[in-house]
């Protein structure tokens, strides 16, 4: 279990920073801070889990390699930063993920 911070910017359903909470690889819980609100999980599944994440960088590098820049964690190994798409494609963004720790 773990919880991690992202920042999201792109056309989806919400954008800005995301604390959210994994147990057992299940997004349990996901607070939008520029929101001030809950979200739904199911509008962060592509991103979250983190394996989510894995699986979303294989399907852009798979369809878009081209529009697919990833950085990742050089100690953790999981994606610090995805840009996918551009601005005429119509399905750009840039997730970053800011912190990743173990839930208490």
């Amino acid at each position: 279990s773990y919880d991690v911070k992202v920042t999201l910017s792109c056309v989806c359903r919400y954008r800005g920073t995301i604390d959210a909470t994994v147990e057992n690889g299940t997004l349990v819980r996901a607070f939008v801070r520029d929101a001030a609100a809950a979200a739904e999980p199911d509008g962060l599944r592509p991103f979250m889990p983190i394996d989510s994440l894995f699986a979303f960088v294989r399907r852009q590098l798979r369809d878009n390699p081209e529009q697919l820049r990833v950085t990742f964690d050089k100690a953790k190994g999981y994606p610090r930063s995805v840009e996918w798409g551009s601005a005429e494609s119509g399905d750009s963004g840039v997730l970053s993920t800011d912190s990743l720790a173990r839930s208490r």
